[in-house]
C-alpha cells in the first residue's frame, strides 16, 4: 500500500507539472493569436494605405526623373525656357554663319554626367546633319556663344516685367574670327548699340580699332605703369 501511495503521489506531481505546461502553452498560443491578428490588421492597413498613396508615389518617382525620358520636372521647365532661348539665338547664329548653323535642343541623355533634356546641338545645313556643339571651331564657338547671350537677353526682355539688359561686355574671342565673320559680328553688335544698348568689347585685335567708334586703350610701358587714353575710330 505504501508503494502504491508513493506512486500515486509521483503521478499526481507529474500530472500537475503537465497541467502547468499545458496552461503555459495555451497562454503562449493565445498571445501568438493576438499578435498574429495584430500583424494581419497592420498589413491590411498598410495595403490599404499603399493603394491610396500609390499615385503620389508614382508622381514623386516621375517628378524626380525616374521615367522613360529620364527627365526631372524641374529640367522639363528649364527645357521649355531653353527652347525659347535657342529659338531667339538661332536668328543671330543663322545670320553670322550665313545660314550654315542653327541651334537645336538635344533631349537625349549624353554620357553619365549629362542631364537629359538640356543639351544643345548644332544643325549644320551644309553637312545636312546635326552635330555636337563641342565640334565647333574656336571662331564658331565664339559667335555661337554670342548668339546664345543675345538670345537669352531677348527672352529676359520679353518676359512680362522682364529686365532690360542694356549693357553687354564681350571679352576676347575676336582674334579667332575670319575677316568676313568679324564684319558680320560687328554689324550685329552695331545694331544692338543702335537699339540703345551699351556694348563693351575687350580685345587686342588691332583691326578692330577702325570698327569701334569710342574706345579706351591700355598700353604697356617699359618705364612704369600702363597708360590709359580715350580714342575714337579715326585716331591711331
Amino acid at each position: 500500500m505504501a508503494d502504491l501511495s508513493n506512486r500515486k503521489s509521483v503521478l499526481e506531481g507529474e500530472l500537475a507539472e503537465v497541467s502547468d505546461r499545458v496552461a503555459l502553452a495555451n497562454m503562449v498560443l493565445k498571445n501568438l493569436e493576438i499578435a498574429n491578428q495584430g500583424i494581419t490588421n497592420a498589413l491590411e492597413e498598410i495595403t490599404s494605405k499603399n493603394v491610396l498613396i500609390a499615385p503620389y508615389l508614382d508622381l514623386d518617382t516621375w517628378v524626380n526623373g525616374k521615367n522613360t525620358l529620364g527627365l526631372k520636372l524641374s529640367n522639363y521647365v528649364l527645357q521649355e525656357r531653353l527652347e525659347m532661348v535657342l529659338e531667339r539665338a538661332s536668328n543671330h547664329l543663322r545670320r553670322v554663319s550665313h545660314g550654315k548653323y542653327e541651334f537645336r535642343l538635344n533631349e537625349d541623355r549624353v554620357g553619365r554626367q549629362r542631364i537629359a533634356g538640356l543639351g544643345i546641338q548644332i544643325m549644320d545645313y551644309r553637312a545636312g546633319k546635326e552635330r555636337l556643339a563641342e565640334t565647333l571651331s574656336g571662331g564658331e564657338t565664339f559667335y555661337a556663344s554670342l548668339s546664345l547671350a543675345l538670345g537669352l537677353a531677348e527672352v529676359v526682355k520679353a518676359e512680362e516685367g522682364g529686365l532690360e539688359l542694356g549693357t553687354l561686355f564681350i571679352d576676347e574671342g575676336f582674334g579667332s574670327l575670319s575677316e568676313e565673320t568679324l564684319s558680320e559680328v560687328i554689324d550685329v553688335l552695331e545694331e544692338l548699340r543702335s537699339a540703345e544698348r551699351i556694348i563693351g568689347i575687350i580685345s587686342h585685335v588691332e583691326g578692330m580699332k577702325t570698327q569701334i567708334p569710342l574706345r579706351i586703350e591700355v598700353r604697356a610701358s617699359d618705364e612704369g605703369p600702363s597708360s590709359i587714353r580715350f580714342a575714337t575710330a579715326e585716331m591711331q
